[in-house]
């Protein structure tokens, strides 16, 4: 899964070649007036996956953060809607799941190479890249905003197996940390666009226990065979 944070510092099935490209635009309006806004991501095994958008700000926007959380575009149009107050806070959250995610953009790659496309290898290997976009309503003032507040949000990729790679450009002001099968990306939301990268691998066990159950049959033929051959050996009179 994917998750994405705002911090304050100042306060579907793919295989080979095949790709899917999807772009994930949050307005800053959702940031600016959010104290915490996460984005979450699901890549499954098989290319399906879950994306969740949760935002928590005052009360004092109830009537905006729908409209806000609404306008974050992850690939298609949100499902569920989930709403939580608590106080003066107020909590919303909204998801969709895709059996096929390559069907949903255009701006981000997913790749699978499993046992098809790499018969020898003990891994299947999954390659995430993803555009994350800001949307401002002013491209000079809300950016140069966003720095002054060190306004930031936190990116998690969770993937199906272990993260062996993340990177994230453009570098300044941006940094990628590697936690088991999640990459956790921090983004300057003063930088309107940033790519992350993510690359993760899993043994193939159903494929290691079958080659393991042909290895014990083959060496238990072998040992019978070389049993029989010494009990039948004609003896020296």
């Amino acid at each position: 899964m994917t998750t994405c944070d705002l911090h304050d510092r100042g306060s579907g099935t793919l295989r080979g070649g095949m790709w899917l490209r999807m772009l994930a635009v949050v307005p800053f309006v959702l940031l600016l007036n959010s104290s915490r806004v996460a984005l979450v991501t699901y890549i499954e095994p098989d290319g399906s996956g879950t994306r969740i958008i949760t935002a928590e700000a005052s009360a004092y926007h109830q009537d905006d953060l729908p409209r806000w959380i609404n306008d974050v575009k992850a690939g298609r149009s949100w499902d569920m809607t989930f709403r939580n107050e608590s106080g003066d806070i107020i909590e919303m959250q909204r998801n969709f799941r895709s059996q096929a995610l390559n069907k949903l953009g255009h701006d981000t790659k997913l790749s699978i190479k499993d046992f098809a496309q790499n018969p020898l290898s003990l891994y299947t290997t999954h390659e995430w890249e993803e555009q994350i976009e800001f949307r401002y309503v002013d491209d000079q003032l809300q950016p140069m905003g966003a720095r002054a507040m060190q306004k930031q949000l936190i990116y998690r990729v969770v993937m199906p197996g272990r993260v062996e790679s993340a990177f994230v450009q453009p570098s300044v002001g941006n940094s990628v940390r590697q936690e088991d099968n999640t990459a956790v990306f921090t983004l300057d939301a003063g930088q309107q666009s940033h790519i992350v990268r993510v690359s993760s691998r899993e043994l193939r066990w159903p494929h290691l226990i079958l080659v393991a159950y042909i290895l014990v049959y083959i060496a238990f033929r072998i040992l019978n065979l070389t049993v029989y051959t010494v009990r039948n050996r004609p003896r020296k009179i």
